[in-house]
């Protein structure tokens, strides 16, 4: 089973599956939930994001140029 996850899981940049044990009674899913919290989160933020860049007028190009730049590998805002 530990083959079939480590197979199914996303590998790093290193090309190593991104997968780790968690511990027992549903530690995983715990995780995974806090992880989808955190996901969401961004997910919302980029949302806010794009509807306050639009209310403040920018075209969507420009907003998309905005999000561009804050996706550059050197931005520290990047989004990951």
């Amino acid at each position: 089973s530990a083959g079939l996850t480590a197979a199914a899981a996303k590998a790093d940049d290193d090309g190593r599956p991104c997968v780790a044990y968690c511990g027992t009674g549903g530690a995983g899913n715990y995780v995974k939930m806090v992880h989808n919290g955190i996901e969401y989160a961004d997910m919302q933020l980029i949302g806010e994001s794009y509807a306050w860049l639009r209310r403040a007028g920018r075209s969507n190009e420009a907003v998309a140029e905005t999000f561009a730049r804050w996706n550059a590998p050197d931005h520290p805002l990047r989004l990951r």
